[in-house]
C-alpha cells in the first residue's frame, strides 16, 4: 500500500500540468473566436505585506478584492509611422491576488518576450480589500516581463511585479527577525506562469488578520 500512496504524487502532479496545458490550448487555441476576444493579457497581483518589510514573507498574503489601476502604452507599426495607442482600466484582484486585463487585438502591435519596454503596462494601488492591511507599500509596478503564447504574437502576456498593501502597525511578535523565509526582494512576479493558471492549491491567501476582508468596492 505505501508503493501505491507515493506514486499518485507525481501522477497527479502530471494529471495537474496536462489539464493547465488543456485550458491554455482551449482558451489560445480555439480558433478565430478565441484570438478575436484578446490577444493581449495583462496580469500582476497584489499581496499584504504583514512585517512591512517590503518582502513576501510566510506571514503575507495575497489580496482578495483589491483594486488597481492599469496604464498602458502600445508602440504599433503602421504603414505611415510609428504610433502609439495608450488605454487604462481599473482592475480587481481575484481569490488569489491576481487582477487580469483583456487588450482587445491591436493592429500593428509587435509581442517582444523579456523586459521589451517598446510598449508597457504600468500598474497602481488605488485602495485595499482589508482595513486591516491598506498602507500602500509598494505602490507601483516598475518591471513587466512579456511571454508570448503558443501561437507567437496572437496571443501576449504582460507580468507585471507584484504590489503591496501593510498594516499600520508592524506587530513586532509576529514579525520578529523580519520575518523569515522571505523572498528577499520587493520585486517579484506572480503568477510566474500565466499560461499555467490558476495555481495550485495552498498557495497563501487567506483572510486578512482580524476578517477586514472586503470586497474592493
Amino acid at each position: 500500500m505505501a508503493r501505491d500512496c507515493r506514486a499518485p504524487a507525481a501522477s497527479s502532479f502530471m494529471a495537474l500540468l496536462l489539464v493547465a496545458a488543456a485550458v491554455v490550448v482551449s482558451f489560445l487555441g480555439g480558433g478565430a473566436e478565441a484570438r478575436k476576444s484578446s490577444n493581449i493579457t495583462v496580469v500582476g497581483s497584489v499581496y499584504c505585506d504583514a512585517c512591512a518589510n517590503n518582502t513576501f514573507s510566510k506571514h503575507s498574503f495575497f489580496l482578495k478584492g483589491a483594486r488597481v489601476l492599469i496604464q498602458c502604452n502600445f508602440k504599433v507599426n503602421s504603414s505611415a509611422a510609428p504610433e502609439e495607442i495608450s488605454l487604462e482600466a481599473e482592475r480587481t484582484t481575484d481569490q488569489h491576488g491576481v487582477y487580469k486585463l483583456d487588450v482587445p487585438p491591436v493592429d500593428g502591435f509587435e509581442c517582444r518576450e523579456g523586459h521589451e519596454l517598446r510598449s508597457a503596462c504600468r500598474a497602481t494601488l488605488v485602495r485595499s480589500s482589508s482595513a486591516a492591511c491598506n498602507v500602500p507599500g509598494l505602490r507601483g509596478s516598475t518591471q513587466h516581463i512579456a511571454l508570448r503564447g503558443p501561437r507567437g504574437a496572437a496571443a501576449c502576456f504582460l507580468n507585471l511585479n507584484a504590489l503591496n498593501f501593510r498594516p499600520a502597525k508592524r506587530d513586532r511578535t509576529l514579525c520578529h527577525g523580519g520575518g523569515s523565509n522571505a523572498f528577499g526582494s520587493s520585486l517579484f512576479f506572480w503568477p510566474f506562469l500565466p499560461l499555467f493558471w490558476p495555481p495550485p492549491l495552498g498557495f497563501p491567501s487567506p483572510a486578512a488578520p482580524g476578517g477586514g476582508a472586503g470586497d474592493g468596492q
